[in-house]
């Protein structure tokens, strides 16, 4: 029972991991743009060059920027690792899949999405009311996200070539999520890997 526990939980704390991978990918522009619009540090080249100090490096943009930052390295990071996972060993043999649906129009709808958490990440965060309302904003954002696994329908992806379809095929989830580069056929031999929930690539 105990050894069942933690097995739950280490397949728990990996999907979520991957979750959080993909929803860093997936707000990648957003990251970029809080970045450049946040960060606040003084650059003097001159001989007579000092420390600013501390107390003014950290303020609410930093905090933000600095964010931001870690998330934009760690979306980099999620894609080149899961473009590599691709390469390795399939959770599953080959199977032939059937097409329930095309959902191609996912990443419209989350570009559309995209573009309207621009306007909203403009709130200004030089004051804690303005600092207090974008983390309200963001955590809500994320939440909303995670909950509705809206993190694979990812416009990097789009960028690169990749389609999500709905599909069933033995070994999968029934009508599970498949992203899949270039344009799936029905009835194909495809490999899969698991990515989170009822989320795959296939190749």
């Amino acid at each position: 029972m105990a050894e069942q526990s933690l097995k739950d939980k280490k397949v728990s704390s990996g999907l979520f991991t991957n979750k959080l991978g993909l929803l860093a990918i997936s707000l990648l522009p957003v990251w970029l743009v809080l970045f450049v619009k946040d960060v606040d540090i003084p650059i003097y080249l001159g001989q007579d060059w000092q420390f600013v100090g501390w107390g003014r490096l950290l303020n609410f943009r930093n905090i933000v920027a600095a964010t931001s930052f870690v998330m934009t390295l760690n979306g980099i990071a999620s894609l080149l690792q899961l473009l590599h996972r691709t390469e390795g060993t399939p959770d599953g043999l080959t199977t032939a899949i059937s097409i329930v649906g095309n959902r191609n129009y996912d990443y419209v709808n989350t570009l559309a999405t995209i573009v309207t958490l621009l306007g909203v990440i403009l709130v200004p965060v030089d004051t804690l009311r303005g600092f207090l309302i974008f983390a309200i904003l963001m955590i809500l954002i994320i939440v909303c996200y995670m909950k509705t696994n809206l993190y694979y329908c990812n416009p990097i992806f789009a960028a690169l070539g990749f389609r999500v379809y709905t599909v069933n095929g033995k070994g999968l989830q029934e009508e599970s999520i498949a992203i899949y580069r270039g344009a799936l056929q029905n009835h194909r031999g495809v490999r899969f890997y698991h990515i989170s929930d009822n989320v795959y690539f296939l190749i």
